[in-house]
């Protein structure tokens, strides 16, 4: 049950590290995304569009082809991805308040 387990884990194991950089590009936004893969090899996928909660496609991401992104408050943002008709993940993304915003 051990090598099982362990065969699992190699197959789930995600990203080691993810920075993600959004830029306004007139009406629309655009989603930078850089990281590293498991195999410790770059990343990187662009995708650009509406926080309207509609699909748009992703650019160099092999296991997504669209995205999409609601606002959530002023705040957070709710995301999906999808392969195809597929929904790989629903979830939702805060930021921590500013130092100002803090105080």
């Amino acid at each position: 049950m051990e090598a099982k387990r362990g065969q699992v884990e190699d197959r789930c194991r995600v990203a080691e590290e993810h920075h993600g950089f959004y830029e306004a590009a007139g009406e629309n936004v655009i989603v930078t995304v850089n990281g590293v893969d498991a195999n410790d090899k770059p990343t990187h996928n662009e995708w650009t569009g509406k926080f309207d909660g509609k699909d748009y496609p992703v650019i160099g991401d092999p296991n997504s082809d669209v995205r999409s992104y609601t606002k959530i408050g002023d705040r957070a943002l709710g995301f999906n991805v999808k392969k195809g008709a597929r929904s790989l993940l629903a979830a939702a993304s805060s930021s921590l308040p500013t130092a100002k915003a803090a105080r």
